[in-house]
Parts: C-alpha cells; structure tokens; sequence
C-alpha cells in the first residue's frame, strides 16, 4: 500500500458498496459501517452533472429550518492520496461538494475523524430529505 499517508473517508451514497460510484475504492481498505456523531441535513434531489441519472443523496451542515437534523449513515473507507484526489475529481471539490472533516462513529468504538462531502450553501427546496439517515 506504499508509505503515503492515507486518509479515511466517510461515504454516504453512490461510493457505497453496491452503487454506481464504488469502483473508485476497489483499491480502498473498508473500515467498517458508521454514523455521524453530528446531525446534517440529507437529502435526495436530482444530480446536477448527470441529469439521466436517479436522484442522488446530499449531504448539507445544516437542514433547511422546516426539516430536522440527522445522524448520517454510511461507510468508512481507508484510502491512499491518489484516490483522494480521484474522489475530489468525481466530487467536483470544492466547488460543487466540499471535503470537510467530521466525526463518525464504528459500532461502540470511540469517534474518530474523517472526511465527508459535504454541500455548501442550503438544501433547494425540490431536494426530499432522506428518512432515517441512510440512502
């Protein structure tokens, strides 16, 4: 895996296992299934970039004020600096999404940090929020 440092990535839609995007960490170690230990705004609205695709998930800081905040579920991924820079390429960072750190939680393990797209800027009003937390 070479001695660069490597990062640990919170993905939380089409990078997950079984979506469209997951080839990108083939070569990635899988850390395990997380939450976020902070509430966001997640929602399900059309992908800008690919208008034939289904709707895909967004991750905001904060929910638009009619709608609650949530723990966000996902997967932690160790990944090496190239494929960060791929991930940032597919993420149009950070301009469309913005890579930022946040805690996560494994299991009953201790939070650690990682990095998650986020969007900025507040959720458009067509954007459905995700029931539950988990696209």
């Amino acid at each position: 895996m070479g001695d660069a440092p490597r990062e640990r990535v919170f993905v939380y839609g089409t990078l997950k296992r079984g979506f469209c995007n997951h080839t990108l960490l083939d070569e990635a170690e899988f850390i395990g299934e997380a939450t976020t230990e902070d509430q966001f705004g997640f929602y399900l609205g059309a992908d800008d970039y690919a208008p034939e695709v289904e709707e895909i998930p967004y991750l905001y800081r904060h929910p638009r004020v009619t709608d609650e905040a949530m723990s966000v579920h996902g997967e932690v991924w160790e990944i090496s600096p190239t494929m960060l820079r791929q991930l940032d390429r597919l993420e149009g960072h950070p301009d469309w999404y913005r890579r930022e750190s946040i805690q996560v939680q494994i299991n009953s393990e201790a939070p650690m940090e990682v990095q998650a797209y986020l969007r900025p800027g507040s959720p458009p009003d067509a954007y459905r929020p995700i029931e539950g937390g988990c696209f």
